[in-house]
């Protein structure tokens, strides 16, 4: 059973609801380049509706995507390194051009999680279920 949660965080570029104990939905709201400010302002958050436990991250890029400027690609690299709480992290998208996005930003990022590229909110769930009862 999902028990659907009320926690939502809004930030400069981003909405971010905890949708499910194990689940954290960020939805991009503007095409805008994240800076490392608004990177740590959205690791905050994560931090914040984590509440120190286990979660998959789930990206929704459909509507909105945003480019990474180097030093906050730098510091999301070493934040990963030390981040433990972040099971997995699906990117759901709707397009071939956020396909490729998605690609070669995972070829810079190196991700040291399970990371899964689906099409729908509900393709995410599937899989976090599957992961979670395959490898936790």
């Amino acid at each position: 059973m999902t028990t659907i949660l009320k926690t939502k965080i809004e930030g400069s570029i981003y909405v971010m609801e905890k949708i499910r104990q194990d689940v954290i939905l960020i939805e991009m709201t503007k095409k805008e380049p994240m800076s490392l400010q608004t990177l740590k302002e959205l690791l905050r958050d994560i931090e914040t509706l984590a509440d120190k436990k286990p979660f998959h991250s789930f990206t929704n890029i459909t509507e909105y995507s945003s480019e990474m400027l180097p030093d906050a690609r730098d510091y999301m690299k070493k934040y990963h390194e030390k981040d433990k709480l972040n099971l997995s992290q699906v990117f759901i998208f709707n397009s071939l051009s956020k396909a490729f996005l998605v690609g070669i930003y995972l070829r810079i990022m190196k991700q040291t999680i399970p990371t899964k590229c689906v099409s729908s909110l509900s393709k995410a769930f599937e899989w976090a279920d599957n992961f979670k009862s395959k490898d936790l």
